[in-house]
């Protein structure tokens, strides 16, 4: 059947008219902005075709924007506006597809056991469909020029972590081995439940979250059991071991060979990328619950808390000095695969030990963290400044309104880039018992950092300079504050000097906290109290000697859990909690193709 001829093409073979000049329209800003909130799932693909026309009737001629409100026949057919805008502008999504898996979950409709089928993106897989159908994104995405000079730094610095690592038995491993963190973590996606996502990427990536991070697999709280990952991270450890080897594996994750009908059978023994390139992980982060209660890591209330050391808790109270530090014995390679302290699957990969795991300074510094403690009880002791137990000269809310006013000050003059909106007494203290528990400033991670050196030069004005305990505070949180612009400033690796001064704050602070504590002790004051993140962090500085922490904390990898638990709540319309992985994961290919192949998702630093 041959096509009829309409327009002017009919009109240009008939000899009617010329052939018009055909000029290439530059990608409609607002078109790309409607896919944006589409493909991130604010809107349906309902709504951005309406708006498309809308604009379209305001005036709007670009091409894009004239496909977009055509989908659907004007959305007039509103089931096939979806598959219109999928053939317009998605034609070729080179995303793999998900790898479905049987898992064992809870219905929680009936709080009954049963099983469905959960999809994950396989990181082998995924690495070899986006170095094929994305070759110039792929080198972006995993940094491959900076591989060499990453893994020379490593050797010089002797990082244990390379001592019988499989990686080192290929040729050319230095130029050809990419370093990956694996992040886990979970986000509110609906009121009454979290979702668990697990991300990968590498660590030489600076990019955005959405441009840095690859989604691996998510399952909602509400349906899982205490086996329902069990299946996933096999198969999830058998893809990594794959990456690792930068081949195509030729057996299952049971060790049996492939067989035919398998969808990996055809590319058994396959090298995965041109190249050789590989990839092993190098980095685990995440929070402290997210190493005790997914990696089984040992509980920070446990007797014995922490992973990196031998350390012990005593009535609830850990040693957190540098003196104490250096009377423990830190867990190295060789002792983390002697004695394992997880049996997670995660831990079987070769080369893989506890020593990947690392402290986040995000959730140690900044997110309920040391900082929370130290500006909480900080602020609490300038608002409640006479002795306990006397009338304060002036209301501890006025006090506050006045600090508060400084600190704004102080934001303008520094250039903070995350601020507190307000300050309240609640946010730190019970207003009616203040001084029942203990201070604590509940505060996001960027608002605590950014709060750290404000406040600071505001207790350097307000504070009088005639107690010792005031200087004490003011030594205190200048320790901590240095270490946060020392480390913000630094490269991916610190010089001898800036570790030198690393380790110089953090003894300083770690003894004037604990001058704080006894202080607060005396005066019978809640104020400064010792948790086992004081002693985690000890672990973050000395581990600074191999990498900047700046480079594996979680200030990204949160930003990319709240895209994907934001999509996810967009896919919940009509679908049961235990099928919802088979929704949020081609959603999530839509939003990937569209940031690594349409301007104005371009990445970005």
């Amino acid at each position: 059947m041959v096509k009829r001829l309409r327009g002017w093409k009919k009109d240009v073979e008939t000899g009617l008219a010329e052939r018009p000049d055909i000029v290439e329209e530059d990608p409609s800003p607002l078109a790309t902005k409607l896919l944006s909130h589409w493909a991130h799932g604010s809107l349906s693909a309902k709504a951005i075709q309406e708006l498309a026309h809308l604009s379209q009737l305001c005036g709007t001629s670009h091409e894009e924007v004239s496909t977009l409100a055509k989908a659907g026949n004007y959305g007039s057919n509103p089931g096939n506006v979806h598959k219109a805008i999928m053939q317009a502008f998605l034609p070729n999504v080179g995303t793999p597809p998900g790898f479905n898996v049987e898992v064992p979950c809870i219905d929680p409709k009936t709080s009954k056991a049963t099983e469905a089928t959960a999809s994950i993106f396989l990181p082998h897989t995924m690495f070899a469909a986006l170095a094929e159908n994305y070759p110039a994104k792929w080198q972006e995405l995993f940094c491959t020029e900076k591989l060499e000079e990453f893994w020379v730094e490593v050797e010089s610095r002797k990082d244990d972590r390379l001592k019988k690592h499989p990686l080192k038995k290929r040729s050319q491993w230095r130029c050809t081995t990419i370093p990956l963190f694996v992040h886990g973590d979970g986000a509110e996606f609906q009121s009454r439940d979290t979702l668990l996502i697990f991300s990968f990427g590498s660590i030489l990536n600076l990019f955005s979250s959405l441009d840095s991070h690859l989604l691996m697999g998510v399952f909602p709280k509400s349906a899982t059991t205490a086996h329902t990952w069990e299946p996933l991270w096999q198969y999830f450890a058998w893809s990594f071991d794959a990456l690792q080897k930068g081949m195509h594996p030729s057996k299952d994750c049971w060790g049996e060979p492939l067989e035919k009908g398998s969808p990996f059978y055809p590319m058994r023994g396959k090298p995965l990328v041109p190249g050789g390139f590989c990839a092993a992980i190098w980095c685990i982060i995440g929070d402290q619950e997210y190493f005790s209660n997914v990696l089984k890591l040992p509980h920070w209330a446990s007797k014995r808390p922490c992973h990196q050391c031998n350390c012990t808790s005593k009535d609830g109270v850990l040693p957190y000095t540098m003196l104490d530090a250096a009377a423990f014995n830190h867990v190295d390679s060789d002792m983390a695969r002697a004695s394992p302290k997880s049996s997670h699957p995660i831990f079987s990969i070769g080369g893989v030990t506890s020593r990947m795991v690392r402290g986040d300074g995000l959730h140690i510094l900044f997110t309920k963290g040391i900082y929370a403690h130290l500006l909480g009880s900080c602020l609490h002791y300038m608002c409640w400044y006479d002795p306990i137990g006397c009338a304060q000269t002036i209301k501890p809310k006025e006090r506050l309104a006045l600090i508060f006013l400084h600190v704004q000050k102080m934001y303008k003059q520094q250039g903070a880039g995350t601020e507190l909106t307000n300050l309240r007494l609640s946010m730190f203290t019970n207003e009616q018992k203040p001084h029942q528990d203990y201070a604590f400033l509940g505060a996001k991670g960027g608002e605590c950092k950014h709060l750290a050196p404000a406040l600071l030069a505001v207790m350097k004005k307000m504070l009088p300079g005639d107690r010792e305990i005031h200087a004490t505070m003011v030594a205190c949180m200048e320790s901590v504050v240095q270490l946060q612009c020392l480390w913000d400033g630094a490269n991916t690796f610190l010089t001898e000097a800036e570790f030198e001064l690393t380790m110089s704050l953090c003894n300083s602070f770690c003894q004037e906290y604990t001058s704080l504590h006894n202080w607060a002790k005396e005066q019978n004051r809640m104020l400064y109290k010792i948790v086992y993140k004081h002693h985690s962090f000890i672990h973050l500085c000395l581990g600074a000697y191999h990498m900047n922490p700046k480079f594996h904390w979680c200030f990204k990898s949160e930003d990319f859990v709240g895209a994907i638990a934001k999509m996810a709540h967009s896919c919940t319309h009509g679908v049961a909690s235990t099928k919802l992985s088979t929704k949020v994961l081609p959603k999530y290919s839509i939003l990937l193709h569209l940031v690594l192949t349409r301007q104005g998702f371009c990445m970005e630093a």
